[in-house]
């Protein structure tokens, strides 16, 4: 009984005298039922929060970021421009690992800029497309689609490349000292089977044949195929002249002719007609030219571009018409050629005297220029 006093008295005294600890730490009957307790959730963490694309679903950037595939290492940080962090609203930021930030805005920056640059380049290119004259190829429809098939095979940049731009790692016609020149040549000696004896008389489809061979071993881009085969053909029909008329004149056969062929075109070169014709353009080449002899130079078989282009390597300076012309009609001893050359260059210089006469004349005639100048005020 005294027990059961004893435990009544304590219970009483506990109700009756406030506790100083929380009411979560009060002690509870076993006879009663425990008092709900709050749900406390752990505060949130850097996993808790959704991905950024979930924050800002219209972004694309946010949607870039979320699909990076890992932190980056320390010290690759990417700054951010300043004026592109967007506001987020309190509470709403996330913590990112040290070293894993990423600009926001540097994807969609590079972006444009590479864009802004392809759009540049197609801008140069259309301004330089528009220096030279477009020239349409005069190719057959297969031989044009072989000519398109070699030029987009991969693997080409290893190949001589064409420009008249003349950019790095390019050439030109009449800019590589001959080497194109004699390049063609070639070919033509390799691809000889037939009574070629100039341009004109090879059939069509025989000189598109020798194009697509050089196209073979050169490459350009393709909106030049058509100035390229007009370039190879000019100098196709000066050089396969040339070659088959010293061949004549000599009469001993090359071993790029076979024995067969060789024998019809001497047979053709001995005709009445084929005489003839020689004749003719014989007399033209040599004719007086009232009194002024025949025309002659020492240039060989060097363009006159060719030479120009040695003078300024020599000089180290850009050269003149006159000069190309000088070099090329006169002799070691200082004489001209011929008396045509002679003619051309005291005409020249006369009318060069004439022209720096006059510049004389205004510059040190002070009335004249005293009489505009109130007419400037005016």
């Amino acid at each position: 009984m005294s027990g059961k006093k004893k435990q009544k008295k304590m219970l009483t005294s506990t109700a009756k005298t406030p506790s100083p600890l929380p009411s979560q730490y009060e002690v509870v009957p076993r006879t009663q039922a425990p008092p709900p307790v709050p749900n406390r959730q752990p505060p949130p963490s850097v996993s808790d929060y959704p991905p950024p694309a979930q924050l800002f679903q219209d972004s694309t950037v946010q949607s870039r970021r979320a699909s990076t595939p890992s932190p980056q290492p320390r010290g690759s940080q990417t700054s951010q421009p300043r004026g592109s962090q967007t506001s987020q609203p309190r509470g709403s930021q996330t913590s990112q690992p040290r070293g894993s930030q990423t600009s926001a805005t540097r994807q969609p920056q590079s972006q444009s800029q590479s864009t802004s640059e392809a759009q540049n380049s197609q801008t140069a290119e259309d301004s330089e497309d528009e220096e030279f004259p477009h020239v349409e190829p005069t190719l057959s429809k297969d031989q044009m689609d072989v000519v398109n098939a070699l030029l987009s095979q991969p693997g080409r940049e290893r190949l001589t490349t064409l420009s008249p731009y003349l950019e790095p790692g390019t050439t030109w016609f009449g800019s590589d000292k001959g080497k194109l020149t004699r390049k063609i040549t070639k070919i033509f000696k390799n691809k000889f089977n037939g009574q070629y004896y100039s341009w004109t008389v090879v059939p069509r489809r025989r000189q598109e044949r020798w194009f697509v061979e050089f196209a073979k071993t050169h490459t350009w881009r393709s909106t030049l195929t058509g100035l390229v085969q007009e370039k190879f053909e000019r100098i196709g029909q000066r050089r396969l002249k040339d070659i088959v008329s010293k061949r004549r004149t000599s009469r001993k056969r090359p071993n790029w002719i076979k024995k067969t062929l060789w024998r019809k075109m001497c047979a053709f070169w001995d005709t009445a007609e084929a005489k003839e014709k020689s004749l003719t353009t014989s007399a033209a080449r040599m004719s007086d030219r009232k009194g002024l002899g025949p025309h002659k130079h020492n240039s060989g078989q060097k363009s006159f571009q060719q030479i120009e282009q040695e003078m300024v390597e020599e000089l180290g300076r850009p050269v003149t018409l006159s000069e190309v012309f000088i070099r090329t009609h006169t002799k070691k001893d200082g004489t001209f050629v011929d008396m045509k050359a002679q003619e051309v260059v005291e005409v020249y210089r006369r009318n060069k005297q004439s022209k720096l006469d006059d510049l004389e004349a205004e510059n040190a005639d002070p009335s004249e220029s005293s009489s505009q100048a109130p007419a400037l005020y005016r």
